[in-house]
């Protein structure tokens, strides 16, 4: 007999479904399409005891101006470490989750490869619990 400790909600989705209403585009990747300001969501780091997963998310902001790029980092910012384990997300899939969202890093400039798009980047520990599955 084998145990199912079910499944964690996708930590990428989790961030993404948690700015959404923001308003701006938001997803895990950005091509030269995508309207600024936006979102780009990633998970860069993770671990698991099979009852909690704790993934570093990395946020990036990006405008075509670097005030732009602030206030939509620190809105994120903002909206992500309001979070608490009481206010359920609904997934993509349907499913519910609610998480612990704890600020790594504070949303800081970066530099980007394009000299006319500005970039803050923020990360965050997302600890989301395993849910049972089907």
């Amino acid at each position: 007999m084998s145990l199912n400790y079910g499944l964690p909600a996708n930590p990428e989705a989790f961030v993404i479904a948690r700015l959404l209403p923001l308003g701006l585009p938001t997803g895990p990747e950005r091509d030269e399409q995508t309207a600024l300001p936006c979102y780009v969501v990633t998970a860069v780091a993770g671990k698991s005891d099979r009852f909690m997963l704790s993934a570093t998310v990395s946020v990036h902001s990006y405008a075509t101006t670097r005030a732009d790029a602030s206030t939509a980092a620190w809105n994120a910012d903002n909206v992500l470490i309001s979070l608490t384990p009481a206010d359920v997300i609904t997934m993509p899939d349907g499913r519910p989750a609610s998480a612990w969202v704890d600020p790594i890093m504070p949303p800081v400039f970066a530099d980007y490869r394009d000299p006319f798009i500005k970039r803050y980047v923020g990360r965050y520990d997302v600890r989301l619990r395993f849910t049972p599955t089907q």
